[in-house]
């Protein structure tokens, strides 16, 4: 695959003739972290589920992963086991493994910690912040697997629909294909919300959940805060095992959809 080595504001570190590992199911964020790490210098390549994660891994060499923790079928933690006992079965060195999720919930540093993985990267993504993490792992001679996992990024306290300097540091990571994430993310997201009712109605807390933080990931990325934060609530409805309250929860996130399309639709 060609990389793009040219001279970017995306980041002053350059990680020529390096390959990455991105494990996400999300195209919305597949396409920004990609993008980002494109724009560093790296050569990417994507996975789509823990599954695919683990085959990659298995057939490839790569300087670092970028996981998703929260992945239908097999998940981030499940997928970051299998590699490290792959890698011990097979004398493997260690590939440094970095968690990505939105909104972290409670105990998953901890999982990300007990499952094998080196650190932690929140979501939105900061370009700064990813750029020290590939620093750290990437360039170093050896990997402490210490409590090094990242403190949540705080949402900004505005009032507004979409954060402005979360989507103009998007603007400036996407460039030319900015009007097509978003038009990837308008499409998505209404679905998302059709799941989430689908799934509050059928009082179906696994659907619930996995439609909740697909919606919560994708808008945390474009800089749609209250939106996100509205789904990780449902999240955490299902995760309880509950969908009871639900219907509130979906209808205020419907409504702040519509404030986030009105935002985002003049860009597509």
């Amino acid at each position: 695959k060609a990389t793009d080595t040219a001279k970017s504001p995306a980041s002053s570190v350059s990680f020529q003739n390096k390959k990455m590992l991105v494990v996400e199911d999300n195209l919305v964020n597949q396409k920004v972290v990609k993008t980002l790490l494109t724009k560093m210098g790296l050569e990417v390549d994507t996975a789509n589920d823990g599954f695919e994660g683990v085959d990659a891994l298995q057939k490839g060499r790569y300087a670092a992963v970028l996981m998703d923790c929260q992945m239908p079928g097999l998940d981030g933690f499940d997928a970051t086991r299998e590699i490290r006992n792959w890698e011990q079965q097979h004398e493997r060195s260690r590939t440094p493994v970095i968690a990505v999720t939105a909104n972290a919930m409670e105990g998953d540093r901890e999982r990300c910690l007990e499952s094998g993985m080196d650190d932690y990267l929140a979501k939105p993504i900061k370009r700064a912040e990813l750029a020290r993490l590939l620093e750290k792992w990437i360039r170093a001679e050896t990997h402490d697997t210490g409590d090094t996992l990242m403190p949540e990024q705080n949402a900004a306290d505005d009032h507004s629909p979409v954060n402005q300097a979360v989507l103009d540091e998007l603007k400036e990571i996407m460039e030319e294909d900015f009007a097509d994430l978003v038009s990837t993310y308008l499409d998505d997201a209404p679905q998302r919300l059709r799941e989430v009712r689908d799934a509050i109605r059928d009082k179906d807390v696994d659907a619930l959940r996995a439609s909740a933080h697909t919606l919560k990931s994708s808008s945390a990325n474009l800089g749609a805060l209250h939106l996100s934060a509205l789904a990780k609530e449902l999240e955490l409805l299902a995760r309880g095992g509950s969908t009871r309250g639900g219907s509130s929860l979906f209808n205020q996130a419907l409504e702040e959809l519509k404030r986030v399309k009105k935002v985002l639709q003049p860009m597509c």
